[in-house]
């Protein structure tokens, strides 16, 4: 069982794809207070999302849209529950999974 630290360490690319730039500002506007700024963490809310448990392999694309389409209950972690995001389109969850697929490449989180 992998443990979940409250705040990740990643590299960020020089440059990002447009469609991860996009994703980058969502999590700064929609995300951060439970996730922290880029995704980084440091809020006993929600978990860091550059977290390597979200590297594609555990936490396929699909899985990140149900969970912002969907939510997620409580589980057995020391975070809260993750509300649904149905603001969010699908353009827009395409960017924030960009964003976070572009740093773990860049981090190398395999």
């Amino acid at each position: 069982r992998e443990k979940i630290s409250i705040k990740a360490s990643p590299h960020f690319p020089e440059q990002f794809s447009a469609e991860a730039t996009q994703g980058r500002a969502l999590i700064n506007a929609q995300c951060a207070e439970c996730h922290g700024i880029d995704g980084t963490g440091g809020s006993r809310k929600g978990p860091p999302l550059l977290h390597p448990m979200y590297r594609v392999e555990l936490f396929p694309d699909h899985h990140f849209k149900r969970v912002l389409q969907e939510g997620r209950p409580h589980s057995n972690w020391k975070f809260g529950p993750m509300p649904a995001q149905p603001q969010l389109s699908d353009a827009d969850m395409n960017g924030i999974i960009a964003f976070i697929r572009e740093v773990h490449d860049e981090t190398g989180v395999e």
